[in-house]
C-alpha cells in the first residue's frame, strides 16, 4: 500500500521497492522475473518480496516497464532514467 502509516518500514515500501527496480533495470535494460526477485531482497532484504509485485504493477501502469512474455523478463521502456542529478 502506498498510504503511509507510522509502522511503515520506509526501506521496504513499494515506492523504493519500484526505485530499486528502476536502477536494476537501468544496468540491463532486461532482466528475467526471478532474477529481478532475487536481486531486489540482497539489494534491500528478503521482507521487500512482499511488495515486489505491487511495486511491479505500478511501475507497468505508470509504463516505466513492459513484459516480455517469450522471454519472461521484465523490460526498462525507452527513455526511463533513475539517479540524482
Amino acid at each position: 500500500m502506498i498510504k503511509p502509516t507510522k509502522h511503515m518500514d520506509l526501506n521496504t515500501c513499494v515506492l523504493s521497492v519500484a526505485a530499486s527496480i528502476l536502477v536494476e533495470l537501468q544496468c540491463t535494460k532486461a532482466i528475467p522475473l526471478d532474477e529481478l526477485d532475487e536481486a531486489i531482497q540482497a539489494r534491500i532484504d528478503a521482507t521487500a518480496q512482499l511488495n515486489f509485485i505491487p511495486a511491479l504493477n505500478m511501475l507497468y501502469l505508470l509504463g516505466s516497464i513492459d513484459y516480455d512474455t517469450e522471454a519472461d523478463a521484465i523490460v526498462l521502456l525507452a527513455g526511463i532514467t533513475v539517479g540524482s542529478k
